[in-house]
């Protein structure tokens, strides 16, 4: 009852805090009393009162918006909250970023969202590394299907991550707007571990309802090659920005994506539905989608070499189709994609 009667106290401070710090201090001190009460109704008012910080605009002491570091450490410690005690995470990362992210794109350099004035172009890299983190962190936590799951919940478990794979999308498009060293570190190191989470613990799932929901399930697996050919587009433009932070990055993430493709046909072999399935080859191109000439042209000089160096082959891709031309295709082709290095994948 103290904790109870603590809490409430101090939330009818929330409208009335002066600036970000002080902001930051009584979430600290509400989760405090939420923990100690052990109360799921304490924890879910911490979201609203986090979320309602997220869509003030802050003002410093002589009336200038804040910014800096400091901001943004307060910044992120808001977000996460916003995110970790909400009863569906999820959706609280879609809403940051259906709306608020969109928003900001449309302002010029000095503008900000809308709805959540916090998120502009200097906090955007706080509000992007932040968000993907919980991203993951969410992800994790959604358990494999059984056999002993009924069907209502093993579409409830589809749509979680048909949800999951439409916030990873927003996220690795951000790029091409918000292209910095640091987005892109956070978009190669969260899109790995989004990837193989997906293996462990989304894989399962559509291995059992592919036969009952095939649309959903290659529906799914469309929206997910988007952002994995994306991703691709990183790697190569971490190889001609010759920056060795991203570059220590790529065999990873090419050694996952390729996991992916593997394990997509594995899916669709035991379902007796290879024809959905064709493997070809993707160039390598920048952020902006050009083509890299350079590798390009390595690759045209060493064509004929079968000792070519690893990263200077073209990159297999794997194609999801429902219709049948995709089964001829493949038919035509697949001595020359079985033969394909798929070390490179997407």
């Amino acid at each position: 009852m103290f904790f109870r009667t603590s809490f409430q106290y101090i939330k009818n401070f929330a409208d009335m805090v002066p600036n970000i710090a002080t902001a930051v201090s009584v979430v600290k001190l509400l989760t405090v009393l939420a923990d100690k009460s052990d109360s799921r109704d304490l924890h879910g008012q911490i979201p609203n009162i986090c979320e309602e910080f997220l869509k003030r605009e802050w003002m410093s002491a002589d009336g200038q918006k804040e910014k800096g570091v400091r901001y943004n450490e307060n910044l992120q410690i808001i977000i996460r909250a916003f995110m970790v005690y909400s009863d569906d995470p999820l959706s609280a990362a879609e809403t940051i970023a259906t709306k608020g992210m969109p928003e900001l794109l449309e302002t010029d350099k000095n503008g900000c969202s809308a709805t959540f004035p916090t998120l502009n172009r200097s906090s955007f890299s706080t509000f992007y590394r932040v968000m993907f983190n919980q991203l993951i962190d969410c992800i994790k936590t959604m358990a494999p299907a059984k056999q002993t799951d009924s069907r209502e919940v093993k579409i409830d478990k589809l749509l979680q991550w048909n949800q999951a794979v439409r916030i990873l999308h927003i996220h690795i498009n951000l790029i091409k707007a918000f292209d910095g060293r640091g987005n892109v570190t956070s978009a190669l190191k969260c899109g790995r571990q989004f990837i193989e989470i997906f293996l462990r613990q989304g894989m399962p799932l559509l291995d059992t309802m592919f036969r009952t929901n095939r649309e959903d399930v290659q529906g799914l697996l469309k929206n997910l090659q988007i952002s994995t050919r994306y991703l691709h587009h990183m790697c190569g433009h971490s190889k001609i920005m010759k920056d060795v932070c991203l570059t220590n990055l790529v065999p990873l993430m090419k050694k996952c994506l390729e996991a992916f493709v593997y394990r997509v046909k594995a899916m669709l072999t035991m379902n007796k539905c290879l024809e959905a399935f064709w493997l070809g080859n993707l160039k390598n191109r920048d952020l902006q989608g050009e083509e890299i000439l350079s590798q390009t042209s390595a690759t045209s000089d060493q064509g004929s070499d079968d000792e070519a160096p690893e990263e200077d082959q073209e990159e297999s891709d794997v194609e999801m189709d429902n219709q049948s031309e995709a089964g001829d295709q493949t038919n035509q082709d697949g001595d020359d994609s079985d033969g394909q290095s798929c070390s490179e994948t997407f």
